[in-house]
Protein backbone atom coordinates (compact mmCIF):
# COMPACT_ATOMS: atom_id res chain seq x y z
CA UNK A 1 0.00 0.00 0.00
CA UNK A 2 1.31 3.37 -1.01
CA UNK A 3 0.42 6.91 0.71
CA UNK A 4 1.43 9.93 -1.42
CA UNK A 5 1.85 13.35 0.38
CA UNK A 6 -1.39 15.24 0.24
CA UNK A 7 -2.22 16.15 -3.54
CA UNK A 8 -4.06 19.21 -4.79
CA UNK A 9 -6.23 17.74 -7.47
CA UNK A 10 -7.14 19.46 -10.87
CA UNK A 11 -10.56 20.69 -11.06
CA UNK A 12 -12.61 19.88 -14.27
CA UNK A 13 -16.11 21.93 -13.60
CA UNK A 14 -16.81 24.13 -10.82
CA UNK A 15 -20.86 24.15 -9.80
CA UNK A 16 -22.11 26.44 -7.64
CA UNK A 17 -24.63 25.10 -5.24
CA UNK A 18 -25.48 28.32 -2.90
CA UNK A 19 -23.76 29.72 0.75
CA UNK A 20 -26.94 28.31 2.86
CA UNK A 21 -27.32 24.44 0.85
CA UNK A 22 -26.74 21.82 3.57
CA UNK A 23 -24.62 19.25 0.79
CA UNK A 24 -25.22 15.53 2.54
CA UNK A 25 -24.79 13.55 -0.52
CA UNK A 26 -23.93 14.34 -4.14
CA UNK A 27 -23.10 12.28 -7.79
CA UNK A 28 -22.17 13.43 -10.97
CA UNK A 29 -25.79 13.76 -13.42
CA UNK A 30 -24.77 14.50 -16.91
CA UNK A 31 -23.32 17.67 -17.38
CA UNK A 32 -24.33 19.08 -13.70
CA UNK A 33 -24.48 16.89 -10.63
CA UNK A 34 -27.66 15.61 -8.12
CA UNK A 35 -27.14 16.36 -4.22
CA UNK A 36 -29.26 16.45 -1.69
CA UNK A 37 -30.16 19.65 0.87
CA UNK A 38 -31.69 19.96 4.11
CA UNK A 39 -33.09 22.45 6.35
CA UNK A 40 -34.49 21.92 9.77
CA UNK A 41 -37.72 23.57 11.07
CA UNK A 42 -39.55 24.82 14.12
CA UNK A 43 -40.31 21.19 14.91
CA UNK A 44 -37.36 19.68 14.45
CA UNK A 45 -38.16 17.93 11.31
CA UNK A 46 -35.62 17.86 8.51
CA UNK A 47 -36.98 18.85 5.66
CA UNK A 48 -34.37 17.38 2.55
CA UNK A 49 -34.64 18.09 -1.20
CA UNK A 50 -33.29 15.90 -4.39
CA UNK A 51 -31.86 18.11 -6.47
CA UNK A 52 -30.33 18.65 -10.21
CA UNK A 53 -27.97 20.90 -10.51
CA UNK A 54 -26.64 21.94 -14.21
CA UNK A 55 -26.10 25.27 -16.66
CA UNK A 56 -26.63 27.25 -13.82
CA UNK A 57 -30.23 26.07 -13.32
CA UNK A 58 -31.67 24.05 -10.42
CA UNK A 59 -34.40 21.73 -10.45
CA UNK A 60 -36.24 20.03 -7.50
CA UNK A 61 -36.69 16.49 -8.41
CA UNK A 62 -38.11 15.35 -5.01
CA UNK A 63 -38.92 16.32 -1.99
CA UNK A 64 -39.74 14.50 1.40
CA UNK A 65 -39.03 14.17 5.44
CA UNK A 66 -37.60 12.63 7.92
CA UNK A 67 -36.69 12.42 11.45
CA UNK A 68 -33.19 11.98 11.82
CA UNK A 69 -29.56 13.17 10.09
CA UNK A 70 -28.51 9.86 9.49
CA UNK A 71 -31.70 8.87 7.79
CA UNK A 72 -31.33 11.78 4.74
CA UNK A 73 -31.37 10.52 1.39
CA UNK A 74 -28.16 9.04 0.20
CA UNK A 75 -26.83 8.86 -3.39
CA UNK A 76 -24.57 6.62 -4.99
CA UNK A 77 -23.85 5.79 -8.71
CA UNK A 78 -24.60 1.88 -10.15
CA UNK A 79 -23.14 0.95 -13.68
CA UNK A 80 -23.62 4.92 -14.63
CA UNK A 81 -27.06 5.24 -13.10
CA UNK A 82 -27.72 7.09 -10.04
CA UNK A 83 -29.54 5.61 -7.51
CA UNK A 84 -30.71 7.00 -3.85
CA UNK A 85 -31.95 5.12 -1.19
CA UNK A 86 -34.46 7.49 0.95
CA UNK A 87 -36.91 6.94 3.48
CA UNK A 88 -40.15 9.43 3.54
CA UNK A 89 -41.53 10.40 7.17
CA UNK A 90 -45.18 10.57 6.36
CA UNK A 91 -45.38 6.76 6.06
CA UNK A 92 -41.82 5.19 7.46
CA UNK A 93 -41.46 3.23 3.96
CA UNK A 94 -37.89 2.84 2.70
CA UNK A 95 -37.64 3.18 -1.36
CA UNK A 96 -34.54 2.39 -3.51
CA UNK A 97 -34.68 4.30 -6.91
CA UNK A 98 -32.61 4.80 -9.59
CA UNK A 99 -32.96 8.66 -11.13
CA UNK A 100 -33.60 9.11 -14.90
CA UNK A 101 -34.60 11.93 -17.03
CA UNK A 102 -38.34 10.61 -16.36
CA UNK A 103 -38.17 11.29 -12.56
CA UNK A 104 -37.72 8.31 -10.49
CA UNK A 105 -38.15 3.86 -11.11
CA UNK A 106 -38.31 2.16 -7.95
CA UNK A 107 -36.01 -0.92 -7.57
CA UNK A 108 -37.04 -1.40 -4.21
CA UNK A 109 -40.78 0.04 -4.01
CA UNK A 110 -42.77 1.13 -0.92
CA UNK A 111 -44.63 -2.18 -1.14
CA UNK A 112 -41.59 -4.22 -0.13
CA UNK A 113 -42.23 -2.72 3.42
CA UNK A 114 -38.77 -1.99 4.54
CA UNK A 115 -37.67 0.25 7.30
CA UNK A 116 -33.81 1.02 6.98
CA UNK A 117 -31.82 1.24 10.14
CA UNK A 118 -30.12 4.31 8.71
CA UNK A 119 -29.34 5.68 5.02
CA UNK A 120 -26.24 4.32 4.91
CA UNK A 121 -24.75 2.25 2.42
CA UNK A 122 -21.89 0.51 0.41
CA UNK A 123 -20.77 0.16 -2.96
CA UNK A 124 -18.78 -2.03 -5.23
CA UNK A 125 -19.94 0.47 -8.34
CA UNK A 126 -22.20 -2.51 -9.50
CA UNK A 127 -23.88 -3.30 -6.20
CA UNK A 128 -24.75 -1.91 -3.10
CA UNK A 129 -25.85 -2.83 0.51
CA UNK A 130 -27.24 -1.20 3.20
CA UNK A 131 -29.22 -2.32 6.89
CA UNK A 132 -33.01 -2.74 7.14
CA UNK A 133 -34.75 -3.51 10.66
CA UNK A 134 -36.01 -6.81 11.68
CA UNK A 135 -38.27 -7.34 14.54
CA UNK A 136 -35.53 -7.79 16.75
CA UNK A 137 -33.02 -5.90 17.96
CA UNK A 138 -30.58 -6.95 15.06
CA UNK A 139 -30.53 -6.13 11.47
CA UNK A 140 -30.19 -7.61 8.18
CA UNK A 141 -28.93 -6.41 5.27
CA UNK A 142 -29.86 -6.00 1.91
CA UNK A 143 -27.72 -6.73 -1.31
CA UNK A 144 -29.23 -4.86 -4.41
CA UNK A 145 -28.39 -4.16 -8.28
CA UNK A 146 -29.63 -1.85 -10.48
CA UNK A 147 -32.39 -4.54 -11.14
CA UNK A 148 -33.84 -5.40 -7.81
CA UNK A 149 -32.39 -7.54 -4.63
CA UNK A 150 -29.80 -9.91 -5.44
CA UNK A 151 -29.43 -11.07 -1.43
CA UNK A 152 -30.05 -10.85 2.20
CA UNK A 153 -28.47 -11.33 4.95
CA UNK A 154 -30.12 -11.74 8.81
CA UNK A 155 -27.34 -10.66 11.81
CA UNK A 156 -27.40 -12.18 14.88
CA UNK A 157 -25.33 -9.43 16.55
CA UNK A 158 -24.63 -5.88 16.78
CA UNK A 159 -23.54 -4.60 13.25
CA UNK A 160 -20.30 -2.21 14.04
CA UNK A 161 -19.47 -1.57 10.22
CA UNK A 162 -20.37 -3.31 6.93
CA UNK A 163 -18.67 -2.89 3.38
CA UNK A 164 -19.63 -4.50 -0.42
CA UNK A 165 -16.73 -6.36 -2.51
CA UNK A 166 -16.43 -7.31 -6.06
CA UNK A 167 -18.19 -10.51 -4.80
CA UNK A 168 -18.90 -10.79 -0.23
CA UNK A 169 -20.56 -8.16 1.51
CA UNK A 170 -18.43 -7.86 4.81
CA UNK A 171 -19.97 -7.08 8.06
CA UNK A 172 -18.38 -6.79 11.64
CA UNK A 173 -20.54 -7.89 14.48
CA UNK A 174 -20.44 -7.63 18.02
CA UNK A 175 -20.95 -5.69 21.36
CA UNK A 176 -18.09 -5.04 23.89
CA UNK A 177 -21.38 -4.90 26.60
CA UNK A 178 -22.50 -8.14 26.32
CA UNK A 179 -19.91 -10.96 25.28
CA UNK A 180 -16.89 -8.92 23.95
CA UNK A 181 -16.74 -11.45 21.23
CA UNK A 182 -16.67 -9.98 17.69
CA UNK A 183 -16.45 -11.67 14.53
CA UNK A 184 -16.36 -10.53 10.64
CA UNK A 185 -18.80 -12.55 8.60
CA UNK A 186 -17.98 -12.78 5.08
CA UNK A 187 -21.47 -13.66 2.66
CA UNK A 188 -20.44 -14.49 -0.69
CA UNK A 189 -23.47 -12.66 -2.02
CA UNK A 190 -23.41 -14.22 -5.37
CA UNK A 191 -22.90 -18.12 -4.45
CA UNK A 192 -25.08 -17.35 -1.30
CA UNK A 193 -22.80 -19.13 1.01
CA UNK A 194 -21.92 -17.48 4.75
CA UNK A 195 -18.35 -17.36 6.48
CA UNK A 196 -17.92 -16.61 10.47
CA UNK A 197 -14.58 -15.68 11.70
CA UNK A 198 -13.41 -14.40 15.19
CA UNK A 199 -11.47 -11.48 15.07
CA UNK A 200 -9.93 -9.43 18.13
CA UNK A 201 -12.28 -6.49 18.26
CA UNK A 202 -14.80 -4.11 16.22
CA UNK A 203 -14.12 -3.24 13.10
CA UNK A 204 -15.19 0.36 12.05
CA UNK A 205 -15.87 2.81 9.24
CA UNK A 206 -15.42 0.11 6.60
CA UNK A 207 -15.85 1.18 2.79
CA UNK A 208 -17.00 -0.90 -0.64
CA UNK A 209 -14.29 -1.80 -3.36
CA UNK A 210 -14.36 -2.84 -6.71
CA UNK A 211 -12.13 -5.76 -6.35
CA UNK A 212 -12.33 -7.85 -3.19
CA UNK A 213 -9.76 -6.00 -0.72
CA UNK A 214 -11.13 -3.20 1.52
CA UNK A 215 -10.15 -0.74 4.54
CA UNK A 216 -11.37 -0.55 7.29
CA UNK A 217 -10.05 0.71 11.33
CA UNK A 218 -10.80 -0.79 14.74
CA UNK A 219 -10.99 1.29 17.71
CA UNK A 220 -7.93 3.27 17.81
CA UNK A 221 -8.05 4.17 14.54
CA UNK A 222 -5.16 1.76 13.22
CA UNK A 223 -5.99 1.02 9.32
CA UNK A 224 -6.88 -2.56 8.98
CA UNK A 225 -7.10 -4.21 5.48
CA UNK A 226 -9.57 -7.38 4.64
CA UNK A 227 -9.25 -9.43 1.91
CA UNK A 228 -12.96 -11.43 0.95
CA UNK A 229 -11.19 -14.42 -0.57
CA UNK A 230 -10.33 -15.43 2.47
CA UNK A 231 -11.08 -12.95 5.30
CA UNK A 232 -7.69 -12.18 5.92
CA UNK A 233 -6.78 -8.90 7.91
CA UNK A 234 -3.79 -7.26 7.98
CA UNK A 235 -2.11 -3.95 9.66
CA UNK A 236 -1.56 -1.15 6.91
CA UNK A 237 1.06 1.70 8.15
CA UNK A 238 -0.49 5.36 8.21
CA UNK A 239 0.64 7.95 6.55
CA UNK A 240 3.83 9.85 8.57
CA UNK A 241 2.47 11.42 12.31
CA UNK A 242 -1.27 10.57 11.36
CA UNK A 243 -0.82 7.14 13.07
CA UNK A 244 -3.89 6.83 15.45
CA UNK A 245 -5.55 10.19 14.11
CA UNK A 246 -9.31 10.17 12.99
CA UNK A 247 -9.64 8.56 9.11
CA UNK A 248 -11.82 7.38 6.87
CA UNK A 249 -12.02 6.53 2.95
CA UNK A 250 -13.73 6.89 -0.01
CA UNK A 251 -15.23 3.75 -1.91
CA UNK A 252 -11.90 2.04 -3.64
CA UNK A 253 -12.34 1.55 -7.54
CA UNK A 254 -9.20 0.49 -9.35
CA UNK A 255 -7.03 -0.11 -6.76
CA UNK A 256 -7.60 3.46 -5.60
CA UNK A 257 -9.05 5.34 -2.68
CA UNK A 258 -8.51 8.68 -0.97
CA UNK A 259 -8.43 8.97 2.90
CA UNK A 260 -9.34 12.01 4.97
CA UNK A 261 -7.00 12.08 7.98
CA UNK A 262 -8.51 14.19 10.93
CA UNK A 263 -4.94 16.01 11.92
CA UNK A 264 -4.27 18.16 15.06
CA UNK A 265 -4.73 21.46 12.98
CA UNK A 266 -6.30 20.65 9.97
CA UNK A 267 -8.25 17.79 7.48
CA UNK A 268 -5.74 16.28 5.13
CA UNK A 269 -6.67 14.17 2.06
CA UNK A 270 -4.67 11.40 0.56
CA UNK A 271 -4.39 9.31 -2.40
CA UNK A 272 -3.79 5.20 -1.20
CA UNK A 273 -2.49 2.78 -4.11
CA UNK A 274 -3.24 -0.37 -3.19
Amino acid sequence: THFPYPTLFRSRKLIPVGLTAQVVSAVPYEDGILYVDYSLDDENTLNWEIIRHAKEAREILLKGQCDFYDKLPSLEVLEGVPIVLWEDATDGKARLSKISKNGFEDIISEEENITIVTSDLSTNTKEICFAIETEGETAEMVVAGIDGIIGRLTLEHKLTSFALTKDSLLCGVGDAQEKGIFSLINYDFKQDKKDISHISGPLYRMKGSSDNTILCVDSTFRIKRINADDSSISNIDAPPKTTGMPISFSTKIDEMCVAEILTTNQTEYYLMRM
